[in-house]
């Protein structure tokens, strides 16, 4: 659960490991409002990702994996974004020894690169994006 403040995305690492590609692309069709009434796309999105969260219920495999829903607290079943995605690219990145790495030079802008790149970067000098 999120601390005061900050935001809750654990639906977000629900969606991205629970449900089809598809699912991921229903939810930005009905944020842009693509192909008519927006309000009715989101009703569709949010009742095909509750099934998809309750899919494996009632299967005895993908329970333990998932957890039944009557188990399930008012938390939903995984966690941050963070821990999901970038805390697994960070622990990756440290067993292929390419912490630090090089920053990567898009583009110059009256000769000063534009710098793409991350906390764990090489420092070099120039402008960041």
């Amino acid at each position: 659960m999120a601390s005061e403040g900050e935001p809750d995305d654990s639906w977000i690492s629900s969606l991205l490991t629970v449900s089809p590609f598809a699912r991921i692309v229903e939810f930005f069709s009905a944020e842009i409002g693509d192909g008519g009434n927006q309000r009715m796309q989101r009703k569709d999105f949010m009742y095909n990702f509750y099934h998809d969260m309750n899919a494996h219920e009632k299967d005895h495999m993908n329970s333990v994996v998932w957890g039944r829903a009557s188990n399930r607290n008012a938390q939903n079943t995984h966690t941050s974004v963070r821990d999901l995605w970038f805390d697994a690219a960070k622990a990756e990145l440290a067993s292929r020894n390419a912490i630090p790495h090089d920053i990567e030079s898009v583009w110059h802008w009256n000769g000063i690169p534009v710098l793409f790149g991350c906390p764990d970067c090489h420092r070099t000098q120039g402008w960041r994006a």
